[in-house]
């Protein structure tokens, strides 16, 4: 994993590419890749406008001959890529069997030959992270793109100069950017607002900076040298990867799904086990990543360390027993860490510059504590990032699975069916503790509908599969798959990769092998979320691996901090409280709603009452957003 800038001048053409903004966009993101750092921009030749620069963390061929940019003497072509194609050693094969020659052991030259060999569809030959820039000197263009699931960052932005120089400039991380180019730094109104009103970021085109750009997930963009001058305009962005969920794989049975799903995940391990530096897993408690750690140990024994973040005096966000249950289990060493922060606001101002900007959520401060201890043991770690979005892993996701249920019931009224459903809801009440909301409002208006009487009233049964979806028409899959690509998993990602990048760690993402996730979104509800079981046949092959108090927890976590503790110590009072005094002007499109709710969680806050989750994550993305503005 590394870290990527550079840029074309893609008019006037004899303009060569400054060397020194590349080295200053270097600079703010050499912790991607601390090994080495290059660049190149040629002055001559017809290369000149292009400049590329790379910061190196070695993880495959640690030699120099595999340091970046990467030139291929034989094409001409150059790349900067960050991340891993983790089959590369199945496509280097490949590629010798077609008389291609290597001349390192590394997957960016696999990259490279791949190119050249395949062009553009290289991409869908590909299993792992990516985010790369290739100079393509046939064409004399820059073809960039970025993984299938958005795992690796890739920003940009289109400038025009007052001599009329148009360039594209792109750097893994915002900050690189701004280095090199203040002007970029105008705040996006529109954009911060919409993440503090939802929490969501990181899955548009848009970014915090009204002039920068975010490369989409499974997209690619092409840019052209020398471009006629009048008509050179941004580059547009190009689907590579496009899939819907399709309910097709009727015929499996349980046992069936069980095993591709084991033999895939088993498969997405081994291939990111590969690596030339030490590998570690972290291990947070829950099930995702106690199913990487078990089948870790299952393919290479327990030769591994694992990391965890703990909280001894927070008994509410602790995971120390269900992390202990798994290590003892496979008799690992594991590593444990916490966050003390003595000093709230520096702490912020900390993640603001590791995170690129605002976050959503504390608990990447536990997430980067932990990459911090994994760090000083191995290079390379593994997670369970992906598998709620992929597997059904969301208490939430209850609500889909009973309004299939429901569904059904109207589609064919019987007792049986009306059984099902009633036998799934009483389960899922009990594993959450509470009813889901629908429940109260609905039991009886469900009762009643199921009467002989009313079981041809299809225009009533109807009604009530209106008011049970939030998305007429649609079902679980659709829910997951907003939520992969829109609404949770591109700012975890986000995370994952700043985090892990902040420490030179790179964090490798089992659940998101693309094979596995296309084999899921082909199955339907019934095998995500069964009864009160979610990730239904992720608990399954997990059965017999790991302890029952993991496999069976009735709480979801993840990485967890108490900010509301935080929030309320003396020290951080006042400082906050300046915030809430002091509106910053950028956020006054906020609705006066939003404005109200979190004065009632700050007040509450200083009360000493619990707040929401809600409440909690409300507060924390307003003062870090304030910082941010500062």
């Amino acid at each position: 994993m590394c870290g990527l800038v550079g840029g074309l001048i893609q008019t006037p053409s004899s303009t060569p590419f400054d060397e020194g903004r590349l080295w200053a966009m270097l600079a703010p993101i050499k912790h991607r890749g601390p090994n080495s750092q290059a660049v190149w921009a040629p002055i001559e030749g017809p290369a000149t406008g292009l400049g590329l620069g790379h910061a190196r963390l070695s993880i495959i061929d640690l030699s120099h001959s595999a340091d970046q940019p990467m030139h291929d003497p034989d094409t001409g072509h150059v790349v900067v890529f960050n991340g891993e194609i983790y089959n590369y050693l199945e496509l280097r094969n490949e590629l010798k069997a077609k008389g291609v020659c290597f001349q390192t052991d590394s997957d960016t030259e696999v990259l490279l030959k791949a190119y050249d060999t395949w062009g553009q569809d290289c991409l869908n030959r590909f299993n792992g992270m990516w985010a790369f820039a290739l100079w393509d000197a046939k064409k004399r263009a820059l073809f960039c793109a970025r993984d299938r699931m958005g795992i690796k960052p890739f920003v940009y932005a289109w400038l025009k100069g007052v001599d009329g120089q148009k360039t594209f400039v792109f750097a893994s991380e915002s900050k690189a950017l701004l280095a090199a180019y203040p002007e970029l730094k105008t705040p996006n109104a529109a954009y911060t607002c919409h993440f503090l009103e939802t929490g969501e970021f990181g899955a548009t085109q848009a970014t915090f900076y009204q002039d920068m750009t975010m490369l989409l997930p499974g997209h690619m963009l092409w840019v052209e040298a020398q471009p006629d001058t009048s008509t050179a305009a941004p580059p547009e962005q190009q689907r590579y990867w496009q899939w819907q969920p399709a309910d097709t794989l009727t015929d499996m049975t349980d046992d069936a799904v069980t095993e591709t799903l084991e033999a895939l995940l088993l498969d997405a391990i081994k291939l990111r086990f590969r690596s030339d530096v030490p590998v570690g897993v972290c291990l947070s408690g829950g099930l995702d990543s106690s199913a990487i750690t078990a089948l870790s140990v299952e393919a290479f024994g327990p030769s591994f360390p694992v990391f965890s973040c703990v909280y001894p005096d927070a008994p509410s966000v602790d995971e120390s027993a269900y992390i202990q249950a798994t290590v003892a289990r496979y008799g690992l060493q594991s590593i444990t860490t916490t966050v003390q922060p003595v000093d709230l606001l520096e702490l912020m101002r900390q993640t603001l510059v590791e995170q690129d900007g605002p976050t959503g959520t504390s608990s990447i401060l536990s997430q980067r504590a932990v990459m911090a201890c994994a760090r000083e043991h191995v290079t390379v770690v593994l997670g369970g990032q992906g598998g709620d979005e992929v597997l059904g892993g969301y208490h939430g996701y209850f609500d889909f699975s009973l309004q299939a249920l429901m569904r059904t019931l109207l589609e064919h009224p019987n007792p049986a069916n009306l059984a099902a459903y009633w036998q799934d809801s009483q389960a899922i009440a009990q594993r959450t503790g509470a009813k889901p909301h629908k429940f109260k409002h609905l039991k009886n208006r469900l009762l009643g509908a199921c009467r002989p009487a009313h079981f041809e009233s299809r225009p009533f049964g109807a009604s009530v599969l209106d008011s049970l979806r939030p998305y007429p028409n649609d079902d679980l899959n659709t829910r997951l798959l907003e939520d992969l690509t829109f609404r949770v998993l591109p700012r975890l990602l986000h995370y994952e990769d700043r985090n892990s990048m902040a420490v030179s760690l790179e964090s490798r993402l089992p659940f998101l092998d693309y094979r596995l996730v296309e084999f899921m979104f082909r199955l339907n509800y019934r095998h995500k979320v069964r009864g009160a079981t979610t990730k239904w046949h992720l608990a399954q092959l997990l059965a017999n691996r790991l302890p029952t108090s993991v496999l069976h927890r009735k709480d979801k976590m993840g990485f967890n901090a108490p900010s509301q503790d935080w929030f309320g110590q003396a020290q951080n009072r006042k400082a906050l409280q300046h915030y809430m005094d002091n509106r910053p002007d950028i956020l006054s499109p906020l609705s006066e709603e939003k404005w109200r709710f979190l004065n009632r969680a700050w007040q509450k806050c200083m009360a000493g009452e619990t707040l929401s989750t809600r409440a909690e994550l409300n507060l924390w993305r307003y003062f870090i957003t304030c910082l941010w503005l500062d």
